[in-house]
């Protein structure tokens, strides 16, 4: 008489707990190219927030430009008063996605954004540095069933940002190569954002699943 509920109860926390190590079991290992994601996000040629050299807030259009055409992984530079972008000249370290420009957002003639392609993972992301200091959830106007999130890093001074499909699939979630940010986050990025720091609390990929933080913003 009491054995079906027991079962059922019993059922439903393995059923539970199962869900969770779906979401757990990715972080339980830091990534075999761990050294390679340090060395490209923090060189250890300038103090964070900086790469190759290019310094949020300090350096000049004119000096990136010098920085990025002599360096042996950029090809051609394109250069105007707002932005900076270039090619990759196919010797650029592998985690770094050739087939994507490099950008540079400018502000009164100096540098106050980075954007760099990657094929680094969340997870990866995850696994060394942990979970994000501050998260912004950003629901796509144009496909209500697609979000991306900006998840900033304290550590390194720079933000990963991923997509993925709501609901949140873990794989695809641990998965998702991100685009790494340096310094401002343009407008547009943020455009329909809501805080999304829910990565500390426990049970936090409850509330992920449907791209909804424990509020339901």
């Amino acid at each position: 008489m009491y054995l079906l509920p027991r079962i059922l109860k019993v059922g439903g926390l393995a059923l539970a707990l199962s869900g969770a190590l779906l979401w757990l079991l990715p972080m339980a290992a830091p990534p075999a190219n761990a050294e390679a994601i340090i060395a490209l996000l923090t060189p250890g040629t300038c103090a964070p927030p900086c790469w190759a050299g290019i310094r949020i807030g300090a350096t000049t259009r004119e000096e990136a430009v010098t920085l990025l055409e002599a360096s042996p992984w950029v090809g051609r530079v394109f250069s105007s008063e707002q932005q900076i972008s270039w090619r990759w000249s196919g010797a650029q370290p592998a985690l770094i996605d050739g087939e994507r420009d490099g950008l540079i957002g400018l502000g009164g003639g100096v540098v106050q954004r980075i954007r760099l392609q990657t094929r680094i993972r969340f997870g990866d992301m995850w696994a060394l540095y942990g979970a994000p200091d501050d998260t912004l959830m950003v629901r796509l106007i144009s496909s209500r069933s697609s979000a991306f999130q900006i998840a900033h890093y304290d550590a390194i001074s720079a933000q990963a940002i991923s997509t993925f499909r709501c609901p949140v699939d873990p794989a695809a979630f641990w998965n998702a190569t991100v685009t790494i940010g340096m310094g401002e986050i343009w407008t547009t990025e943020a455009l329909n954002g809501v805080r999304f720091n829910i990565y500390h609390e426990p049970g936090w990929w409850s509330p992920l699943r449907s791209c909804r933080g424990r509020t339901g913003q």
